[in-house]
């Protein structure tokens, strides 16, 4: 191996090592990286006792459900 070469490493001390790094290490695990995330239920109440339930996909988006209902 050129790497073991390069850095006057026995090949046979590079394996070894190799073999205690994997089995020390843990197994890899696959996981799902785009989930769906839940959704927000908002809940506006206005000074005229009228009530809006709605929900939201994320918090950024808890803002411009704010700042539309201020409008009202």
């Amino acid at each position: 191996m050129k790497f073991c070469a390069e850095h006057e490493i026995n090949l046979q001390t590079f394996y070894s090592w190799l073999a205690k790094e994997r089995k020390n290490s843990p197994p890899m695990q696959e996981v799902q990286v785009n989930l769906p995330t839940p959704r927000l239920e908002v809940r506006v109440c206005f000074p005229n006792q009228v009530e809006v339930r709605m929900q939201v996909d994320s918090p950024s988006a808890l803002g411009t459900v704010f700042r539309e209902a201020a409008q009202c």
